[in-house]
């Protein structure tokens, strides 16, 4: 599904998973590496091809959904594995490919950061000039910039004249894989370097700045939200309310074949710079919005899908009532998205949020005057 929602084809997708190995209902590392980095290596020999008979559209189509392939296949290596760095570096290059060939409108932007580091990001500006209302993304557990652009984001706030920053934050994708930037439960210190590095682009207009965060996200925006006045709206893209419980409860089954992660579990380790699980779960148990929703002033919307197998709806349904303003909408099967932040049905989550947003910020009635 992460495939597909990429615009990935359904018969790549069908071919590379019938070549992985599946024992117990885990597939087997080299067997699902292999799969996948042919089929992505495939279609950039293909392009390379295209391009020189001067085909530059079908060329950026195939590194496109090669970026979406060798991502997917690296989400699911652990990260001691040096095959990992191997895909999130193909990955990245077939990105930037596709970003060139195809003429998207992304920018590489760099948000400056603590002790002279920064945080790699994409800006996407609003479609029409002068500033605009803009938005700041931040992933979750598992995911970075790259995907969250090509998961239905990347002309999502554009084609409804507003600006959008796709931050890799401590503990997500560049910043964790490339420079070492581990998770922080804090996120409004990071937030307010995004929001101090929009203030210095004529292209935003710094009063209309809206928040999304996306799984583990859910926990980032509203906790960066209820601290950071500059936020005029907020969206919770699948709920969080007391993480540390959630990964005990849910996510470590004694059977790990069982288990609801959809990443290693190794990665948890990765991610939170601990030693040990337990001293991981411990670090998660930072990660609690209960006493932090309240303080939310923005309006906040929960999207959370009925079939989340993640994190329960009771959590999704805490934390809207606990936000001072904030609104929950379950997303059903007949609706569309009932999985995790709308897995089987990513254009019905963007839609109904993006919609939210530039309502919230003024946008729609703007680009339509």
């Amino acid at each position: 599904m992460l495939a597909l929602n990429a615009d990935g084809e359904i018969n790549e997708v069908d071919h590379a998973c019938r070549r992985v190995t599946v024992q117990d209902g885990v597939p087997e590392v080299t067997s699902w590496f292999d799969s996948w980095t042919q089929l992505g290596e495939l279609l950039v020999s293909q392009a390379g091809d295209g391009l020189q008979r001067r085909h530059w559209i079908s060329a950026a189509n195939k590194v496109r959904r090669a970026a979406v392939y060798f991502g997917l296949c690296e989400r699911y290596i652990p990260h001691t594995d040096p095959r990992k760095a191997h895909c999130y570096a193909r990955m990245q290059a077939c990105f930037r490919q596709f970003v060139e060939l195809n003429r998207e409108p992304c920018e590489y932007v760099e948000v400056p950061y603590e002790n002279g580091a920064s945080l790699p990001a994409l800006f996407i500006p609003a479609a029409t000039q002068g500033p605009a209302p803009t938005i700041i993304f931040i992933d979750g557990f598992d995911l970075y910039k790259e995907f969250v652009y090509l998961r239905k984001n990347g002309h999502a706030a554009r084609l409804r004249d507003m600006a959008m920053l796709i931050v890799d934050t401590p503990g997500i994708g560049e910043a964790l894989r490339l420079r070492g930037l581990t998770a922080r439960h804090d996120t409004e210190v990071p937030l307010r370097y995004c929001m101090d590095f929009l203030a210095r682009r004529s292209d935003v207009d710094l009063g209309k700045l809206g928040l999304i965060g996306l799984s583990l996200g859910g926990y980032y925006a509203p906790r960066a939200a209820a601290f950071e006045p500059r936020v005029k709206a907020v969206v919770a893209f699948g709920a969080q309310w007391d993480v540390g419980a959630r990964w005990r409860v849910q996510h470590y089954a004694k059977d790990a074949a069982k288990s609801s992660l959809s990443a290693p579990e190794t990665q948890l380790l990765w991610v939170t710079g601990q030693p040990t699980r337990e001293a991981a779960l411990d670090f998660l148990d930072t990660f609690s919005l209960d006493g932090i929703a309240q303080k939310i002033t923005a309006p906040l919307l929960v999207v959370h899908g009925e079939s989340d197998h993640l994190v329960l709806r009771e959590d999704a349904e805490l934390l809207a009532r606990a936000a001072p303003k904030g609104e929950l909408v379950i997303t059903t099967p007949e609706y569309g998205g009932e999985g995790h932040c709308c897995m089987d049905g990513m254009q019905t989550g963007v839609d109904l949020i993006y919609d939210w947003l530039a309502d919230k910020l003024g946008a729609t009635a703007a680009s339509r005057a």
